[in-house]
């Protein structure tokens, strides 16, 4: 059986901002807006295990984005971002034995100057 790729291209807010804390505060976690700007199975990205891209350009976003979609017909527009305001993550579960794995994002906190992705890697069930 051939297996899948899957992966979740997503914009998250870019919190470049300086973040001034008392060292007796407690860690400030803020939830952030994100978009999923595009998702799929059929990705040409060559790393087999599960991987974490961050792009914080809009140079290398396009050439990123045209490598991960130079086997797709039509070839997809690349999604306009406002790299002064946004980054990209991309996320991927690797190459799977089969149909039926995802990721799915369930939030993106702001801690400090770090952005946490938190996302649930989904599996098909045994019997499927």
């Amino acid at each position: 059986m051939k297996a899948k790729m899957i992966m979740v291209v997503l914009f998250i807010l870019c919190l470049s901002a300086p973040v001034l804390v008392s060292a007796r505060q407690k860690p400030r976690e803020d939830q952030v807006d994100f978009d999923i700007a595009e998702d799929g199975t059929q990705m040409d990205y060559q790393n087999k295990n599960p991987d974490i891209v961050i792009i914080q350009d809009a140079t290398r976003f396009r050439d990123f984005h045209s490598r991960i979609h130079r086997r797709t017909v039509p070839r997809p527009e690349t999604p306009e971002v406002d790299f002064d305001s946004y980054f990209v993550v991309f996320l991927t579960y690797g190459e799977q034995p089969s149909a039926g794995y995802f990721i799915q994002v369930r939030t993106v906190i702001r801690r400090e100057n770090t952005v946490v992705v938190r996302t649930l890697l989904k599996e098909p069930a045994q019997d499927s």
